[in-house]
């Protein structure tokens, strides 16, 4: 019997449970399901933060090209009818401002996080991978062995039967018995290697997720690392508006924005009562407790 066509028989025969004894792989499959939530949070981390990087670069090159454009100048009319400017000089948006450290906080924030923070999760995320493949291999070999654990009791078993029908002098069950018990014997030993196999496999399987749950906790200044990153390349960003950034800024007290535009708020119509769409009938109410009805 081929060893992909005994796995995979001897797979289906513990899937529709015709197996009652099977050896156990349990704490490896229950620290990988435990991996598995956590796993699945962190690729949506590792995703989200590259979405934040494509976003503050998006959002850097629009704020370059607002502040490298001209300010919108009002136009009036001339004694001679003409539209005119109203001034003669362009005002730039962004008169002043160092736009391009604005973009290259854009950019050494990408640098960072790839360094910083994505670096450490993807390997984590890659260990994970890795223990996923070596748990499936433990489990391929962990039914190998059972599969082949089976074998060896039937012969077991078929030699004992054909022993405690022995006759002497009868060479046809001799022969036989003999070449059962050499099949037995060559059975047996291929048994205990793949038995060998399994316990080393599924020892080092097991290493390898204890090793990678308890790492799980260590990734948690790396995910605070990606506020410090965020933090700072903003605060470099700023700077470059002419602001100090050798100290966080304060926040300032929250102003309305008033423009200085007279242009009136566009009319608000009046609150329509709700009508509803259905015409289902309202339910019918009950009368006042002691009224009469149907004339009675």
């Amino acid at each position: 019997m081929g060893k992909r066509w005994r796995r995979f028989s001897e797979g289906l025969r513990q899937r529709f449970g015709e197996t009652p004894e099977r050896t156990s792989n349990g704490r490896n499959q229950q620290m990988l399901r435990e991996a598995e939530g956590f796993a699945r949070s962190l690729r949506q981390v590792d995703e989200q933060l590259t979405k934040v990087e494509d976003d503050v670069r998006g959002l850097s090159l629009n704020m370059k090209y607002l502040l490298e454009s001209p300010v919108p100048t009002p136009y009036i009319l001339s004694d001679t009818g003409e539209t005119i400017r109203e001034t003669a000089d362009l005002d730039i948006v962004g008169a002043g401002v160092q736009v391009e450290r604005i973009t290259t906080a854009a950019e050494v924030l990408t640098v960072r996080l790839n360094v910083e923070v994505h670096a450490p999760l993807r390997e984590w995320l890659s260990a994970f991978d890795r223990a996923k493949v070596l748990l499936a291999e433990v489990e391929k070999t962990r039914i190998e062995f059972d599969s082949r654990r089976r074998t060896v009791t039937g012969l077991e078993a078929k030699a004992n039967g054909i022993r405690s029908r022995l006759d002497k002098g009868d060479g046809k069950q001799q022969r036989s018995f003999e070449e059962t018990e050499r099949k037995l014997r060559h059975k047996e030993e291929k048994c205990a290697n793949c038995k060998t196999e399994f316990e080393q496999l599924e020892q080092e399987c097991s290493s390898a997720l204890r090793a990678l749950l308890k790492d799980s906790s260590n990734l948690r200044d790396f995910l605070a690392q990606s506020y410090r990153v965020l933090h700072e390349t903003s605060v470099e960003a700023y700077g470059g508006f002419g602001h100090s950034h050798s100290v966080p800024p304060q926040p300032h007290p929250h102003q309305p924005y008033r423009p200085s535009h007279n242009i009136p708020d566009a009319p608000q119509a009046p609150p329509q009562p709700y009508r509803p769409s259905h015409n289902i009938p309202d339910a019918p109410q009950a009368p006042p407790h002691g009224a009469m009805v149907g004339g009675y």
